[in-house]
């Protein structure tokens, strides 16, 4: 059954540093790089083998905003 196209967000090497070094729990992050992009790889996998058509986004890490309480 082929479903609709999902949103995966995707990082290149020099954006998953800067998320890395904003991040308030670095130490859960994939480490290397490399790492990160086989568990994505495999994600993607899994989601075409169900029917699922994943359509990668670039992630920015841009400039960290400042975030208002809630």
């Amino acid at each position: 059954m082929q479903r609709g196209p999902v949103a995966v967000g995707w990082y290149t090497p020099d954006e998953w540093a800067r998320v890395k070094a904003v991040a308030t729990d670095p130490e859960v992050f994939e480490d290397p790089f490399q790492e990160l992009e086989a568990m994505a790889t495999d994600a993607l996998r899994d989601l075409r083998n169900v029917g699922v058509v994943p359509v990668k986004v670039l992630i920015s890490a841009g400039r960290r905003r400042k975030e208002s309480p809630a």
